[in-house]
This record gives structure tokens, C-alpha cells and sequence, in this order.
């Protein structure tokens, strides 16, 4: 998979190619129907597109972190005995 890595300094964070070409087909549809699809809200539409925003982006995020957390568990299984007894006895001292 063709992946690009984050634009934050020091993410591990991925976004594929693939999420990127699904935006961009999706831009002529949106600009012609949101309009219209705000207009539902009346006069909460900046309340609901902050809702919808912050669901994608937690959403996106949660997923991005189970993730991560996956990888580290499976390198700390693959990793060195002496060196995880290591850790451990030091994350215990503090």
C-alpha cells in the first residue's frame, strides 16, 4: 500500500493514497449537494458540521492509536527478554 506519513512532526500516523483518491471523487458531489444539506440545519449548521468533524477526526484517531498500539505489542514479543526486563524495571522504579 502506497502511504504518505503524516504531516505531524514525530507521528507515526499513516493516511493512504487510497483515502486521498476517495476525497477527491467525492469533492464534486459534496460542492454540489452540501449547500443544500446545510440548509436542513438552519441555524445550527456550524454546530453540526463541528459535531460531524470531531467525530471523524476522534474516530480516525482512535483507530490510528489501536493501531499503533497493536505494532508496539507485537515488537516488544519480537523484542529482546533481557532488554523488555530492562524496561520493565525501569518503568517500575518511577
Amino acid at each position: 500500500m502506497n502511504e504518505k506519513p503524516s504531516i505531524l512532526n514525530g507521528c507515526r500516523c499513516k493516511f493512504s493514497a487510497k483515502k486521498a483518491q476517495g476525497a477527491k471523487r467525492l469533492t464534486p458531489i459534496i460542492q454540489k449537494y452540501a449547500p443544500a444539506a446545510l440548509e436542513m440545519f438552519g441555524n445550527y449548521k456550524d454546530e453540526v458540521l463541528a459535531a460531524l468533524s470531531f467525530g471523524s477526526f476522534t474516530f480516525g484517531a482512535v483507530k490510528q492509536i489501536k493501531s499503533l498500539k497493536a505494532e508496539d505489542a507485537k515488537a516488544k514479543t519480537q523484542a529482546d527478554p533481557e532488554q523488555v526486563k530492562a524496561e520493565l524495571d525501569a518503568h517500575a522504579a518511577h
